[in-house]
């Protein structure tokens, strides 16, 4: 909080007092002593800044930029404060480069309702919002002022004679800040949009279809979609979405597997020969994944991962017969026969084990002196009994024994019927401990099969 004004007390001029709430603040009192503008001492430091103010004896403050803070002083006579607002006296907004210079044209006062909304090429500045269309200095002299009535505010604004698209401000809302219009030669308005850019992927924008009064949100694809439809250029924020819209529409071929469109229209786009591979292979599209991989292109590892229980069973045999891994890793942790659990996809399970004899006995987490093996997994993820009784009949062929305190968390969630499974089979080492943490667990319920299997099989603990 610093003092931004010369302190005085003359009338006809800014002097400071002091708010308990928001700091200090600076006033603007006429030769009649009546109050016309108030500003607050503490300064956003953004580009540009921004302050509270008060239009008169408000009690209510609103947030403004700094360059609509010198526009209104400047409209009704009031000087500009000391030199902290210099480099936007003389200037809306810093300057920018495929704007056309309008400053001969002046603008119209605005009635100050509901003024806190942020000067439109602040706006602009700021929020890196939409470009106006690139217009040389050789033809700024074909700029024209228009007087158009939007929202019942009467606003002047900077057209072109061949219809383009222009700045104003809504006065109206101080959540959407600046707007975009396009209006036709007529100076019909067609299209509007918020400056202000949600930036999402795509981004979002508030529109409203010619002078509707009431905005909705629409995703830059709807926006660049119905441009399109209706002839209106579309603004150079959206440039990049030409690659997601090139890569969308190969994509479509690829569901309709149209070989001769994708093999047109790649080269033009920025999708890469495994991407088309893999959605290729997602949607079966046959004549698509024969020719990309009679030239010898593959997946990578992540990818492969991500899609093997989505694609049928006799592609993923494909893929392993060109060398992909079997026992591949997506980022090194979740294993293509991970996801053949978690997706409780069967028949790719029995080809990992019972073909391609895939170990179902590994800790995944070894290296962090814990246990999680595919029967945690397949505990965790409730998958079908026909997996875990595979499982289990491996494990047995095999002579696999598991932790116990990799099944703590089965014990603590009572999942007796798998457990029991353990128990039966002997498929666990220090099975004792293991069966003493069970009893401690169900003591409560001594009716349960696990209990009496316990018993049956350890008569020690036939009393207890």
């Amino acid at each position: 909080m610093f003092n931004i004004f010369k302190k005085s007390k003359k009338s006809g001029c800014w002097n400071m007092y002091k708010d308990n709430n928001s700091g200090n603040w600076n006033r603007f009192i006429d030769e009649n002593g009546k109050i016309l503008f108030q500003i607050s001492d503490v300064c956003y430091e953004s580009y540009p800044c921004q302050h509270k103010v008060k239009i008169g004896n408000d009690s209510e403050s609103q947030l403004w930029y700094n360059s609509r803070i010198c526009k209104y002083l400047a409209t009704n006579n009031i000087p500009s404060p000391n030199n902290h607002f210099t480099f936007s006296d003389t200037q809306d907004t810093p300057d920018v480069s495929d704007t056309p210079d309008v400053s001969d044209t002046p603008d119209a006062p605005d009635t100050p309702d509901a003024p806190d909304t942020p000067d439109a090429q602040d706006a602009r500045d700021t929020l890196d919002t939409l470009d106006t269309p690139d217009v040389s200095s050789s033809v700024a002299s074909n700029v024209a002022s228009s007087v158009h009535n939007i929202l019942g505010k009467t606003k002047i604004i900077e057209t072109y004679e061949s219809g383009d698209w222009v700045i104003w401000d809504d006065l109206t809302d101080n959540m959407m800040g600046s707007w975009y219009r396009f209006v036709d030669k007529g100076h019909n308005v067609l299209f509007q949009m918020s400056g202000l850019c949600r930036q999402s992927y795509p981004c979002q924008h508030n529109v409203k279809i010619g002078n509707s009064m009431q905005p909705g949100l629409w995703s830059a694809l709807k926006i660049h979609q119905y441009l399109t439809v209706n002839n209106i250029p579309i603004p150079k924020h959206f440039d990049y979405l030409k690659a997601k819209i090139d890569k969308d529409l190969i994509i479509s071929f690829i569901k309709n597997d149209d070989l001769d469109k994708v093999l047109n229209g790649y080269n033009n786009s920025n999708i890469k020969h495994d991407e088309i591979l893999k959605y290729a292979l997602m949607n079966n599209s046959n004549k698509i994944i024969n020719h990309f991989i009679s030239k010898g292109h593959k997946l990578n590892d992540n990818d492969f991962v991500d899609i093997c229980t989505d694609i049928s069973l006799e592609n993923f045999k494909r893929l392993v017969s060109m060398g992909m891994n079997p026992n591949a890793a997506r980022y090194n942790t979740d294993y293509v026969i991970m996801r053949a659990i978690q997706k409780k996809n069967v028949e790719l399970f029995k080809y990992l084990v019972n073909e391609l004899d895939i170990n179902i006995g590994i800790n995944y987490n070894e290296s962090y002196n814990q246990h999680k093996y595919l029967l945690n997994i397949a505990l965790d993820e409730s998958t079908s009994k026909e997996i875990i009784d595979i499982i289990i009949q491996k494990s047995l062929e095999k002579g696999i024994k598991y932790s116990h305190n990799a099944f703590y968390k089965d014990i603590k969630d009572e999942k007796w019927d798998l457990l029991q499974l353990l128990i039966e089979n002997s498929l666990i080492e220090n099975e004792d401990h293991f069966c003493q943490q069970i009893l401690y667990k169900a003591k409560s319920k001594p009716f349960i099969n696990i209990v009496k299997c316990i018993k049956t099989k350890h008569p020690r603990y036939a009393n207890l």
